[in-house]
């Protein structure tokens, strides 16, 4: 509303202007903006609208080909390459593969097959001859190599086999010329000239030439190869130069001529039994030498242990017992040689051992007491004496060692025998001699001892015997009143005072009341008118103040010297006291001349 004056009724605004509280006067919409509400504020035109101002109750919508920035102002036309299709505040650049005409701008067309745009474009460009555009969007590419294309085109095409494709802008195609035997398989810029060894047609690929098989320049097809030559694959047939040979067509390769067989580029001949084939012509097989089967150019010599004469196939085996050359049996084994079938020298038997035939290998060790120091024996020689074998040497004993023939080993001189002077064997001791262990002779017995045969040592005579000569085998025996110890060479009489009644005991003492002389036997009873002390030689007369008289004592009665008893007296030679005479008095041991008054 507006409101004139202050007395004056509101007046209401007129469509499309507005006023707020308070106005004189009603406002017109201000461009940009519409007013639906004459009695609200005005509202901003929504993008792709526009209005210019006054009486405005809506928007105006901006139209197809033209773009409308500003909401305040009409719109201008959309530029080339652009469109809009009305209700747009900007144009819209044509994209790819489309295209907007310069007579309508309101929309865009789609660009038909073989032809495109990159966008923004007014026309769709076409796709020029040797080129292709898969799409409408993507521009347009260069046909491969072995391809081409007329204009418009959305692929390429490939060059048809029999035909070649120079350039890739070309649309007819040039065909191959197969009297120049030229092919191609299609794909191709240019004719191949077929290889040889092949087969050609102008629109397939070559096919090899089956084996034995040959093609040449005039031709297009395979030709079998001639005897004589080999066709190897993918070249020219070669011509076999001899000893190498095809005799039959369709061959691959030359042939080298078997051994035992001559030949020529065109055939082969089997030489003969017993020769070889040298340098392409049959010769006989040299003398050590084998063409087994004529299977070999050159002659193999003969392995050893074998011969062969001139023109044998075959090696033969040396005999056994034999030795040979490589083209003859030579000669016999000597004795103490021996070899097998086989061999072709004789082997020496070996020291130490016996090989008692020259067809065998019988080599026999030297059997215990043998030896043989020196090769080609045919029997081992015995151990001689006092020396010690193996079965390949003999050495002479130590000094103080034996050995009897045919031993082996040398042992330590027994004790009671010695060695024999003249033939130097083991002979026993005689009686009256000894050897100890290890001496070499036999030693004369020493008086005193005594020495049975093959003794080892010297043996004391026993007591009670005695031998005053040496080498003696027994000892002599001692009478009675003597005697003798161990190794004694004189009996010893027996001492005064004592007696020998054994030879073999040492002397005894005669006891008290007993006498013995040198050399007795048994000891002697005391007279009656003395005595005898222990191992007294004589009787002793009684003395005075004493008796004598025979007591018991052990084994023995013997006559003692007793001194008289108190009261009693004697004189010499008594063998009892007498009582003391009156008026003397006698002390024990009184004599007669000592009476005491």
């Amino acid at each position: 509303f507006k409101c004139a004056t202050k007395n004056a009724a509101p007046v209401a605004c007129a469509t499309g202007k507005f006023s707020l509280g308070g106005a004189q006067a009603c406002t017109d919409c201000p461009a940009g903006y519409y007013c639906p509400d004459p009695g609200a504020s005005p509202i901003v035109c929504k993008p792709g609208t526009y209005s210019t101002g006054g009486a405005v109750t809506e928007c105006t919508e901006c139209p197809a080909g033209q773009s409308c920035p500003k909401v305040s102002a009409a719109g201008t036309a959309c530029s080339s390459g652009y469109y809009s299709p009305g209700g747009q505040a900007n144009c819209k650049k044509c994209r790819p593969g489309y295209y907007c005409p310069t007579d309508t701008k309101n929309r865009e067309l789609s660009c038909t097959g073989g032809k495109y745009s990159t966008g923004g474009a007014t026309t769709c460009s076409t796709c020029t001859a040797g080129k292709y555009c898969p799409t409408t969007t993507s521009g347009e590419y260069t046909c491969p190599t072995g391809y081409y294309s007329t204009a418009d085109s959305t692929q390429c095409i490939p060059c048809p086999p029999g035909k070649a494709c120079s350039t890739s802008a070309i649309t007819a195609t040039c065909a191959c010329n197969v009297g120049s035997c030229q092919y191609s398989i299609g794909k191709q810029t240019s004719c191949l000239t077929c290889p040889v060894g092949y087969e050609c047609h102008s629109d397939s690929a070559p096919k090899l030439c089956p084996l034995g098989y040959y093609r040449d320049s005039t031709v297009t097809v395979c030709t079998i190869c001639p005897a004589g030559k080999a066709c190897p694959p993918n070249i020219a047939p070669v011509t076999c130069t001899a000893p190498e040979y095809t005799a039959t067509t369709g061959m691959r390769e030359c042939l080298k001529c078997p051994e035992g067989y001559t030949c020529t580029s065109t055939a082969i001949t089997k030489i003969s039994e017993g020769q070889y084939s040298n340098s392409n012509a049959a010769a006989n097989c040299p003398a050590g030498s084998m063409c087994a089967s004529q299977q070999d150019r050159t002659p193999q010599a003969c392995p050893t242990g074998t011969y062969s004469a001139l023109g044998e196939m075959l090696c033969h085996l040396c005999p056994a017992g034999y030795y040979c050359s490589s083209s003859a049996i030579t000669g016999l084994c000597a004795a103490g040689k021996f070899s097998l079938e086989g061999e072709s020298a004789c082997t020496a038997c070996p020291i130490g051992y016996y090989c008692p035939y020259i067809f065998a290998a019988m080599v026999e060790v030297c059997p215990t007491g043998t030896y043989n120091d020196a090769a080609d024996k045919v029997k081992c020689l015995t151990c001689p004496l006092n020396k010690y074998c193996t079965t390949s040497s003999a050495t002479d004993c130590a000094s103080n060692e034996y050995s009897a023939p045919g031993d082996m080993r040398c042992r330590k001189w027994p004790g009671g025998y010695g060695k024999n002077g003249g033939t130097g064997k083991l002979e026993p001791c005689s009686k009256g001699y000894y050897s100890p262990a290890g001496a070499t002779t036999c030693t004369a017995c020493s008086a005193g001892y005594f020495c049975v045969e093959k003794s080892v040592y010297q043996v004391p005579c026993p007591a009670g015997t005695y031998q005053n000569n040496g080498a003696q085998d027994v000892c002599k025996s001692c009478s009675k009143g003597t005697y003798s110890l161990f190794g004694a060479t004189i009996c010893s009489a027996c001492p005064a005072g004592k007696y020998c009644s054994n030879p073999w005991e040492p002397p005894r003492i005669c006891p008290e009341g007993y006498y013995s002389a040198s050399g007795a036997a048994e000891c002697t009873r005391c007279t009656t008118t003395g005595y005898c002390g222990p191992q007294t030689t004589s009787p002793a007369t009684c003395p005075k103040g004493f008796y004598c008289n025979y007591l018991t004592k052990g084994v023995f009665s013997s006559k003692q010297k007793i001194p008289c008893p108190a009261g009693t007296y004697s004189s010499t030679g008594a063998s009892s006291c007498s009582p003391c005479t009156a008026g003397y008095y006698c002390p024990v041991g009184t004599a007669n001349d000592g009476l005491q008054a």
